[in-house]
């Protein structure tokens, strides 16, 4: 049986987003959380 890798991100910054980018793009499933309402605004 093959295992999927998954991760979590909490905050979403500026170290937080790109380190995200770079975990999503290697096939492993992400949550990110940040819980600025107005920052999570801007990313959607």
């Amino acid at each position: 049986m093959t295992e999927s890798k998954k991760e979590l991100v909490i905050g979403l910054g500026s170290i937080g987003l790109p380190t995200s980018a770079v975990i999503a793009s290697r096939g492993i499933e992400l949550v990110g959380v940040k819980i600025n309402p107005k920052a999570v605004d801007t990313i959607y």
